[in-house]
């Protein structure tokens, strides 16, 4: 195995693919950009896929955990639909009285179980560290608090690796709490704000105060989905033409991500950011920060093809001229990037957010789908 420079923050980063992809003497240059990137920055990067081919690929590549949600779980009983439609008739055997909602994520959690077991040898070699999966929670519950929390037990008791996903929404704080007070690993997600950020970090915190479990392996990441928010704004701004460049656009998600790490670091709070919808420019101009970027298939080929100059970037703020920019022509910018943008009565209706958590909706109802019929 070999260690990064984060194991000052205890992360294991390259896991020795016994491939021969150590530095060269004479440059300096590492002969990949992910592996650089893990073995001698503080980035993390998780794989966005639990199909297995896909994450041995992503593990080879140097991811240390692995993200999941209705749409990825989708894919993956699609890609073997005769397999999958016999596991889930041996649920519905072991769970007669479920409701088709409750067997679906029931189902979804078990492409995070496999994924978990493909990543335990990364949790036991790190301590528990790092080598987690994200479970689920009912995407059509975002906004009832007894339900999700129920759930995210019930996920994380799977696999001793399973962290949870739970929605950063008003209720979803106050479960981020409670399983921070079990000592659970969480994830805040369909979160594309600042507020959303810091308000689950303070939510983890304020549980952790009431956690038996006293040592620093559990926190929360907090996620923002760096991609979606761009494309959002690019959206808005095609469909009321307005005058503002694609180039600035595509730096809103940035600038927020760099703000959410700035203030992480700033408050001392031991979670990290980590990105959804990371696209190949966020994964080279986040390199070098202190985070975790989950980074799809496509994005990983893409860097690696590129094979862009190795160089810590995850540090270099976002120009003040384009962020000025981005505050006069979108109102959702500004509530994105301040501190202050959205209060908490709001983090589900923000715009980006309605928006992700209905696409999860269409998914897991396919995911629904698939279940009646099997």
């Amino acid at each position: 195995m070999s260690f990064g420079r984060a194991v000052q923050y205890g992360f294991l980063f390259g896991k020795g693919t016994g491939k021969t992809e150590t530095a060269n003497t004479e440059t300096g240059i590492v002969s990949h950009f992910f592996k650089w990137m893990t073995e001698n920055t503080d980035t993390l990067f998780w794989n966005d896929s639990v199909l297995p081919q896909e994450l041995a690929l992503g593990l080879e590549r140097g991811a240390t955990g692995v993200t999941d949600n209705p749409a990825i779980g989708v894919r993956y009983l699609r890609s073997a639909p005769d397999a999958w439609a016999e596991r889930i008739r041996g649920l519905k055997r072991q769970f007669p009285n479920a409701s088709l909602e409750d067997l679906a994520l029931k189902t979804l959690n078990l492409t995070a179980q496999d994924a978990a077991k493909q990543v335990r040898s990364i949790y036991e070699a790190t301590g528990g560290r790092q080598g987690y999966v994200a479970g689920q929670v009912n995407p059509l519950q975002m906004d009832e608090g007894a339900p999700m929390l129920e759930q995210a037990i019930e996920a994380t008791t799977m696999e001793p690796n399973m962290a949870v996903k739970i929605p950063a929404t008003e209720a979803g704080m106050e479960v981020i709490e409670e399983m921070a007070a079990q000592g659970a690993v969480t994830i805040s997600t369909v979160s594309f704000s600042t507020a959303q950020a810091i308000a689950a970090q303070e939510a983890y915190e304020r549980g952790r105060k009431r956690s038996a479990r006293k040592d620093d392996l559990a926190f929360n990441y907090s996620v923002m989905i760096i991609g979606r928010l761009d494309e959002y704004l690019l959206a808005k701004a095609q469909r009321e033409n307005l005058d503002i460049s694609p180039n600035d656009v595509n730096l809103a998600g940035l600038a927020v991500t760099k703000k959410i790490n700035a203030l992480l670091e700033e408050h001392g709070y031991p979670g990290m950011c980590l990105t959804g919808g990371t696209r190949t420019r966020h994964v080279i101009q986040l390199a070098g920060a202190r985070m975790c970027m989950t980074i799809g298939m496509a994005a990983q080929q893409e860097v690696l093809d590129i094979n862009p100059e190795q160089r810590p970037l995850g540090h270099v703020p976002v120009p003040e001229d384009a962020i000025e920019r981005l505050h006069a022509a979108f109102p959702e910018f500004s509530k994105a990037l301040d501190e202050d943008g959205l209060p908490p009565s709001e983090f589900t209706s923000f715009g980006p957010c309605r928006e992700m958590h209905d696409w999860f909706v269409d998914e897991f109802k396919q995911m629904m789908d698939f279940v009646k019929n099997a």
